[in-house]
C-alpha cells in the first residue's frame, strides 16, 4: 500500500533528523553542548528540530492513512466509509496547516536556527499547534480504534474471530498513549534554559516532547503490522505445507499493493472453521 511505504520512508526520514540531531545537542543540557547556545552544534540542534517537525507531521499523515485504508477493506457500510475518509481527509488538513505554520514561523526560514538573522514569530504558536495535534490525534486515533466494532457487529462470523478483528484493528490505539505523555511536554517550547534538555528538574525540556512524538510514530506503525501474527501464531506447529498456504495468505498494511484480494474477515472465517 503506497500510503504505508510512503509513512516508513517518512519515519525514517524522521528518525535519521532524531538521531542527528542527538550529536547536535537535543536531549543535552545546555552545559554540556560544545560551545554554549552560541556554536556551531546548537545551530544545528535547531536545525534538526525545525526538521523533526515537519517529517513527524508528514509520518503521522501516512500513518493514519495506511491505518483507514485497512479499515476500508473490511468496511461494508458507506457511513463507515465516509468517516474514514473523512479522518484522511481532516488528518491531511490539520498536517497540512501545522506544516505551513511551522515554515513560515521565521522570515527566512534559516533564521529559525540563526544562520541568517530575520523575525520569528512567539514560540506559543508552536505550542498552539503542539496542542491541536496531540488532541487530534488522540481523537482520531480513538475513532480509529472503535470503528472496527461498529464495521464488525453485525458480520455473521465465529465470536472469538470477531473478537480478534476487533482486537488487531484497533491496535493503533495504543498510540495515543503516548499522545497523551507528550501533552504534558508542550510547554518546552518556552524553555529559557535547557531547551534541548531531557533529564532536566522540571522535564520539560524538547527532548522529551521529541521521544515521547518518536514513541508515538513507531508505536502505530508496528499495531499497523501486527494483524500478520495472529495468522503467524495460528500456524506454528502445523505441517510446513500448512504454515506456506496459511502465510501466503496473512495480509498487512503494508503487503496490499494494487492487488485485489479477500476481504480479511472472509479470510481469518475460512482460518476459524479450517483451524
Amino acid at each position: 500500500m503506497a500510503s504505508f511505504r510512503t509513512s516508513q520512508f517518512f519515519n525514517m526520514m524522521q528518525n535519521g533528523v532524531v538521531s542527528y540531531g542527538t550529536f547536535s545537542g537535543l536531549g543535552t543540557p545546555d552545559a554540556l553542548i560544545p560551545g554554549g547556545k552560541a556554536g556551531r552544534t546548537y545551530m544545528e540542534g535547531l536545525k534538526s528540530l525545525k526538521l523533526f517537525q515537519i517529517f513527524y507531521m508528514a509520518n503521522s499523515t501516512f500513518i493514519k492513512a495506511s491505518i483507514c485504508s485497512t479499515l476500508l477493506r473490511v468496511s461494508f457500510q458507506r457511513r463507515y466509509n465516509y468517516i474514514l475518509y473523512g479522518i484522511m481527509g481532516l488528518t491531511s488538513v490539520n498536517a497540512l496547516i501545522t506544516m505551513v505554520g511551522v515554515v513560515v514561523q521565521c522570515k527566512p526560514l534559516a533564521a529559525s536556527w540563526g544562520e541568517v538573522p530575520g523575525a520569528c514569530r512567539d514560540q506559543r504558536m508552536l505550542i498552539t499547534f503542539t496542542y491541536v495535534v496531540s488532541f487530534f490525534h488522540i481523537a482520531t486515533d480513538w475513532l480509529v480504534a472503535t470503528i472496527p466494532v461498529a464495521i464488525l457487529w453485525n458480520l455473521q462470523m465465529w465470536r472469538t474471530v470477531k473478537l480478534a478483528l476487533v482486537v488487531i484493528l484497533g491496535l493503533g490505539v495504543f498510540s495515543s498513549v503516548a499522545t497523551i505523555i507528550r501533552i504534558k511536554y508542550s510547554a518546552a517550547y518556552e524553555a529559557k534554559t535547557d531547551y534541548f534538555g531531557k533529564y532536566t528538574k522540571s522535564f520539560v525540556g524538547i527532548g522529551n516532547l521529541i521521544f515521547w512524538s518518536v514513541v508515538e510514530c513507531n508505536t502505530a506503525i508496528i499495531a499497523g503490522s501486527l494483524p500478520m501474527l495472529r495468522s503467524l501464531f495460528r500456524c506454528m506447529g502445523k505441517e510446513p505445507r500448512a504454515q506456506l498456504v496459511r502465510l501466503s495468505n496473512i495480509v498487512t498494511i503494508g503487503r496490499l499493493g494494487n492487488r485485489k484480494v479477500k476481504p480479511v474477515h472472509s479470510t481469518l472465517l475460512k482460518d476459524e472453521e479450517m483451524g
